[in-house]
């Protein structure tokens, strides 16, 4: 009879064990309700082993396991690749609407408007040197426009790269902490103590990744990899490192560094999604889209004004002067036009000689190729698709508002989304304190309980060993 007491005492003894285990697991989870992705934590119980059905050995607790839903996250990861892309498009685009940024007195659509009124006052009194000199100022303006523009559109692409650079920085970082990680769990697991803690540390380490890069995770029951444009990088505690190196154009390439001395592996157009490719489209796509409009225009405009104002004489009596500098017509000269876009220093030097007469010969000179010239602004040009200059350039504005428009309804989107995932994963995943408060109760209770069993068999112990 005594033995079967201690076997109830030892029964209670165990429910005392486990249930003190599920205390500390929900006092964990209460505790960490604020903690940025962390997983709630659930205990499993299970009858004691050791005996057969009916043996009463009690309770254990088998496991604490992560109340994890994989679905959710792995949408959570693809999602914050693609908020990473457009995050990094948004923010420049935000810039490049900066620059072509207009207002009544200011930009490059006020400047070519200014440069045309210059030259239609001078028509109306060609002979009067301060509107000489007012066109001048106006063509300088508009130079240094373009100039302005053009030269923010290339410092973003060089920021960019400066991003570009700091991000393979960083995505290095997180790789080998993700390594450090994997050996951790490798090595407490293989001492059966709980690891869920790191497993919450990876999966966070791994979003941050993903928000840099497009990721795909293999992991099985004896490896854990991580795929970056569709290349391993990270087997177990096993890592490869990225490099940023720069091509022959100035641009940064992502590299995977060889472990053997070669050349490695260009992965830049391995990356689809993630901050990289937002930082890649933004310098290889929308600049350079932006910067061919801008110089197509500025090209343009130097060579049809150059050749109305080369027919013309000037009040020196000199014909077949360029109004602009000349610029030439190869790719490389055209894809510079906006940065040299400025009035011929002759010009400047000595205003008299910008070309309003059409005829050397008639004194007075007439205004022919003055009116001629001012009448260029609203003259529609093949070279640009049957618009005028002004109107060209609001082309160029639409297409950059259109794009800034698509990301940014692109992102809000995504980001909402997002939003939804991260409520849904909380409902699955996160610390209610209402439901960790009743498990308290509950395990409280079952505690207690527990002690009167132990109590109630000393007693019966106490009584059997008193009637001897």
């Amino acid at each position: 009879m005594s033995s079967g007491i201690l076997t109830t005492m030892n029964t209670g003894l165990s429910g005392i064990r486990a249930n003190r285990k599920a205390l500390e697991v929900t006092g964990a989870n209460i505790a960490n309700m604020n903690t940025e992705g962390y997983t709630k934590q659930r205990v499993m119980f299970a009858p004691n082993p050791g005996g057969g059905p009916g043996s009463g050995y009690g309770v254990c607790v088998d496991d604490i396991v992560r109340d994890f839903n994989r679905f959710t996250e792995n949408q959570m990861t693809q999602t914050s690749e693609h908020l990473g892309t457009l995050e990094e498009e948004k923010k420049f685009l935000g810039y490049v609407e900066d620059a072509f940024q207009e207002t009544e007195d200011a930009g490059l659509a006020f400047a070519l408007n200014s440069f045309f009124n210059s030259v239609s006052s001078m028509a109306s009194n060609p002979a009067n040197l301060n509107e000489r000199y007012n066109v001048v100022i106006q063509t300088e303006r508009l130079g240094q426009e373009f100039q302005r523009v053009d030269k923010w559109l290339r410092d973003l692409a060089a920021d960019t790269n400066k991003e570009a650079s700091a991000l393979i920085d960083d995505l290095n970082i997180h790789l080998t902490t993700l390594s450090e990680i994997n050996e951790k769990i490798r090595r407490y697991e293989g001492t059966g103590t709980p690891v869920n803690e790191l497993y919450d540390e990876r999966t966070n380490t791994i979003r941050k990744i993903s928000e840099m890069v497009n990721t795909d995770i293999i992991e099985n029951e004896h490896d854990f990899q991580v795929l970056i444009g569709n290349t391993s990088v990270v087997t177990n505690n096993e890592v490869s490192r990225f490099e940023a190196r720069v091509d022959n154009m100035g641009n940064i390439r992502m590299f995977i560094a060889s472990d053997r001395g070669g050349v490695g592996v260009d992965v830049t157009d391995r990356i689809v999604e993630g901050r990289f490719k937002g930082l890649m489209d933004v310098r290889d796509k929308f600049i350079p889209d932006y910067l061919d409009q801008l110089n197509h225009l500025a090209y343009t405009l130097v060579q049809e004004v150059n050749r109305v104002h080369q027919q013309g004489v000037g009040l020196d009596g000199i014909a077949g002067r360029d109004f602009f500098n000349a610029i030439g017509s190869s790719a490389e000269e055209r894809s510079m036009a906006a940065a040299n876009i400025s009035i011929n220093p002759q010009l400047a030097d000595n205003p008299i000689r910008i070309a309003s007469s059409s005829d050397p010969d008639e004194i007075p000179y007439n205004n022919e190729v003055a009116v001629a010239l001012a009448d260029m602004a609203n003259k529609t040009i093949s070279g640009l698709n049957d618009q005028t200059f002004i109107s060209a350039y609001g082309t160029l504005l639409e297409k950059i508002g259109l794009d800034a428009r698509g990301v940014y309804t692109d992102h809000q989107i995504h980001s909402d989304f997002y939003t939804q995932l991260e409520v849904r994963r909380q409902g699955e995943s996160g610390v209610s304190i209402d439901e960790e408060a009743t498990k308290l109760m509950i395990y409280q209770k079952a505690f207690e309980a527990c002690a009167r069993v132990i109590n109630v068999s000393a007693e019966l112990l106490e009584l059997i060993v008193n009637l001897g």
